[in-house]
């Protein structure tokens, strides 16, 4: 995990606001830059053993949750929202590409990977996750693996970075 010295801020929050049934709901939302850094080496094919690194930034927006939180960004046609727990992280995709991610350190889940031509199923065991993120952003880190047809394919480590958007931090 990287080393990072955090700034106690506090941030201006956008409030949403929606109803359910007659009662109205007020969600915060803080806006976010997300840096997404991920290594991916390849286990069989015919670049067995080639890494692959990517290191790109969006916007979103950070919602604290009864016991987490959810960031929501879009990238490439695509609506991605992540849910952080302790203990837990699920990755929801939809759009051009769509996916249902779920990493829980020493435990194996089935998950799906749609590119609206082919859905393929397949299963991600995580070797790694950890968190550290706040109302104030933080990082979290996910290393796991993914296998088809029980066939290890691919091993991905995947470090977001949320900082709070300068215009929304008051010291």
């Amino acid at each position: 995990m990287h080393n990072r010295t955090f700034l106690m801020c506090f941030c201006v929050p956008i409030w949403e606001r929606k109803t359910q049934g007659k009662d109205v709901i007020l969600i915060m939302k803080i806006p976010v830059d997300i840096r997404l850094k991920t290594e991916s080496i390849s286990m069989y094919s015919a670049d067995d053993g080639n890494t692959e690194t990517s290191d790109l930034s969006f916007k979103g927006d950070l919602q604290k949750v009864d016991n987490g939180y959810i960031i929501q960004y879009r990238s490439n046609f695509t609506d991605n929202t992540i849910a952080v727990f302790e203990k837990m992280i699920t990755v929801n995709r939809s759009g051009q590409i769509s996916s249902q991610l779920v990493f829980e350190e020493g435990r194996s889940y089935f998950g799906t990977f749609s590119d609206n031509i082919n859905t393929i199923q397949m299963n991600t065991i995580t070797k790694h996750l950890e968190s550290k993120l706040t109302e104030q952003g933080g990082c979290f880190l996910i290393d796991y693996s993914i296998s088809y047809g029980g066939t290890m394919f691919e091993r991905n480590r995947v470090t977001y970075t949320v900082i709070p958007e300068e215009g929304n931090i008051a010291s």
